[in-house]
């Protein structure tokens, strides 16, 4: 069975682009060697971030993105992400990109997480947003090559 990336669109936003966002999950994935699974992909607005935030992870606050893996072995996954709609609408403004380009990162940030990357430390953030660069270049996005190169390296991010 070939990769599926399932949708679940909870916020009725217009920039919403599931087959660009399939597109990037699967670029992620395959770079990893993963060719077969489910990743389930559910759009949310702030509320519902903040909820499902507080009950996971005892965070009170909204968020870009969580990831759930379920199982996952060398070439198989079966994960979960979590994108917020609202928190792309805002961060695309303040970058000076569509909101669509923002969820899709969210997307490709989620995915380095279910393939196994971590951002806890300031090398592990620094290495994701290299590859997450690299990612928004393989597929073509404008403004790719400014991604994450300030040296915010934010803890809280």
């Amino acid at each position: 069975m070939p990769l599926a990336v399932e949708f679940n669109i909870q916020d009725p936003a217009s920039f919403i682009d599931a087959d660009v966002i399939e597109r990037g999950v699967k670029t992620v994935a395959h770079a990893w060697g993963t060719r077969s699974g489910c990743i389930s992909v559910c759009v949310v607005d702030d509320a519902r971030m903040r909820e499902v935030n507080a009950s996971y992870l005892q965070h009170d606050y909204t968020t870009d993105c969580l990831s759930f893996v379920y199982d996952r072995t060398e070439d198989t996954i079966d994960g979960e992400l979590i994108l917020c709609a609202d928190y792309a609408q805002r961060e695309a403004e303040a970058f000076g990109w569509p909101a669509t380009t923002e969820l899709l990162l969210y997307a490709i940030h989620g995915t380095l997480h279910l393939m196994g990357m971590d951002d806890a430390t300031d090398d592990g953030r620094l290495a994701m947003r290299q590859r997450e660069r690299e990612f928004l270049m393989r597929l073509n996005i404008d403004g790719a090559a400014r991604h994450g190169l300030s040296d915010n390296l934010n803890p809280s991010e």
